[in-house]
């Protein structure tokens, strides 16, 4: 605090006050709000500049790992990847791993653990700020999906094997946080227009107590956890087989085409299985 009293009489701006220019007490958590919803990217990436500089954590979340199963062409189509030699090592490694919680895209969601059909609200309210609702805690993970707008479909959670947490941004509507409610459904939101990640990482682990998470596709996922520095490793399973379908999706599909420089990555371990399934371990190589 003296080193800021400091700073403001060396500027020449000790003497100002913010009563000078209009603004008044009742005013200050709006505009403390405001702050945090439109600075919160930069802050977020000065934070993690400064913590990284200074050899500390560089934020309070769970330590995140991309794991996916692949041909040897990186193809990831879950139809495709089904039939793979080596599909039968996938799992059990989940649990080695310690990624009992994982996150899912839409699309992959959709396909493997959403119920058909799509939810459409009746009502134009939309959620409008940070929400957390925990409905349940779970020793064995629970499985994350990130909705951004609130479609999916969902039966009660208590017929699931695991409790879902549902990852929404501000645009998701007042209804459909109700129609997770009704279905005793935890959810997290946060971000305007598209889910803040990193704050939902921090959520996932002060409010959830998730120590390990996993990012488990499909690529829209994958490439916005690594995008925005959170994955700590990526591992990839290379299945015996080769897709060759150009259409189907990689692990990881930018949606921009310009000389993005490549994520470096440190090599950890290979392993071979007897499938013929090879499984290549890497650490991120996070850039100031």
């Amino acid at each position: 605090m003296d080193a800021l009293v400091k700073l403001q009489k060396d500027c020449g701006v000790d003497d100002l006050k913010m009563s000078d220019y209009g603004i008044q007490k009742s005013e200050l958590e709006t505009l403390a709000k405001n702050a945090r919803e439109t600075m919160g990217i930069v802050l977020q990436s000065l934070k993690r500049r400064i913590n990284k500089q200074e050899g500390m954590i560089s934020m309070n979340k769970p330590y995140i790992i991309c794991y996916m199963m692949t041909s040897v062409d990186g193809r990831i189509d879950c139809d495709m990847v089904g039939r793979l030699a080596g599909v039968e090592d996938y799992y059990p490694l989940l649990d080695e791993l310690g990624l009992q919680s994982a996150v899912s895209g839409k699309i992959t969601a959709r396909l493997e653990l959403a119920e058909p059909g799509e939810f459409k609200s009746e009502s134009a309210a939309a959620a409008g700020g940070e929400t957390v609702s925990k409905k349940t805690d779970s020793s064995n993970g629970y499985n994350i999906v990130a909705d951004t707008k609130g479609t999916l479909l969902w039966n009660s959670d208590d017929q699931y094997g695991k409790p879902h947490i549902i990852l929404l941004s501000e645009q998701a509507s007042t209804e459909y946080l109700s129609y997770l409610d009704g279905k005793n459904i935890s959810y997290v939101v946060t971000g305007k227009k598209h889910i803040d990640l990193a704050r939902a990482a921090e959520i996932l682990k002060e409010t959830f107590g998730i120590e390990r998470l996993g990012v488990v596709g499909g690529p829209a996922i994958n490439t916005a956890f690594l995008d925005a520095g959170l994955l700590d490793e990526v591992i990839v399973l290379i299945g015996a087989g080769i897709d060759g379908r150009a259409s189907f999706p990689p692990v990881f599909n930018r949606s921009d085409n310009g000389n993005k420089e490549p994520t470096p990555l440190e090599l950890v371990d290979v392993k071979k299985y007897s499938s013929g399934a090879v499984f290549i371990r890497y650490k991120t190589k996070r850039q100031i």
